[in-house]
Parts: structure tokens; sequence; C-alpha cells
């Protein structure tokens, strides 16, 4: 059985004997990315976590990389305008 992404990054933390506070607050981080960004996505789009939160090398400055598919996107550059916009909002990824 395939991992989650969530779970994928939970032990990528454990392995690197983080603290359980950042364990927690990474996992916060993503979440939050997530329940923010799934709002506003069209049906059968997917969110794909990758980079150094995924291989589970972050450090504490790394930022959260996200890869959003979507089903179809009319205007590609409007769209990742729009994404950056609901994700540095919230406080995720750019801010």
């Amino acid at each position: 059985m395939a991992l989650t992404n969530h779970e994928r990054v939970s032990k990528a933390l454990e392995r690197l004997n983080a603290p359980q506070c950042c364990r927690r607050s990474m996992m916060e981080w993503i979440d939050q990315a997530r329940i923010c960004l799934a709002e506003d996505l069209p049906n059968g789009s997917r969110m794909i976590v990758f980079g150094s939160q995924a291989r589970g090398g972050a450090m504490p400055d790394s930022d959260l990389d996200l890869l959003v598919i979507e089903p179809e996107v009319a205007d590609r550059f409007a769209e990742i305008a729009r994404l950056s916009t609901l994700a540095c909002g919230s406080g995720g990824a750019g801010s």
C-alpha cells in the first residue's frame, strides 16, 4: 500500500530525529496549505508535496513545494497567480 504525502513527511521527520514540536508544526503548515487550496480547486484536482519537505531533508528555513494538478486550466498564468494568492494569503508558501 502506498504512503500518503502526510505519512511520507511524518516518517522522514522521524528519521531525522526532529523534535516533536517541529514535526507537529511542519505537518500543520502542510495541512494548512492543503486545506486553504483544496477549497478553491476544481473537482479532480490533486496536490503533491515535493522537494525537501517530501524527501525529509527540510531545514528550519525551507519552503513548502506544492504541485497542483487540475483537470483543465483555461489560462495557466492566471491560475498560477490565483493559487499563489490563496497560498500566500493564508501564511502558506511564499509568505
